[in-house]
């Protein structure tokens, strides 16, 4: 249990501030940095998939990382079709990370369940 909760921590960390970061880098790019940020995010979640959650099967990893990836993306663009203003952006970020370390604690259960690790 301690180990997840440190896994969480750094997770919380990262979809903290790459997002940001990663936006101010990305911002030249008008049209496209959505598309970077979500391929960032995948990027950092199938390489956390890889090294935590190590299933038999690697391509449950990757089927991982992409539901992982499309359920912080999805609560990014609810969040933004709000029409919040700036305050937007920052409860965005909050919602991507909040809904992406919820759906690690869901697939690290399914894993538990299914393969009674």
């Amino acid at each position: 249990m301690l180990k997840r909760l440190f896994i969480y921590l750094i997770l919380l960390i990262i979809y903290l501030f790459i997002p940001g970061i990663s936006q101010q880098i990305f911002m030249k790019y008008d049209d496209y940095w959505f598309y970077v940020l979500s391929t960032l995010l995948f990027g950092i979640n199938l390489l956390f998939a890889f090294i935590f959650l190590k299933f038999p099967n690697k391509f449950y990893n990757f089927i991982a990382a992409f539901f992982i990836t499309s359920i912080g993306i999805l609560s990014v663009i609810i969040v933004l079709n709000l029409k919040l203003g700036w305050e937007a952006i920052e409860i965005s970020l909050y919602s991507d990370a909040i809904s992406s370390l919820i759906a690690w604690e869901v697939v690290f259960q399914i894993k538990q369940k299914k393969f009674d690790l």
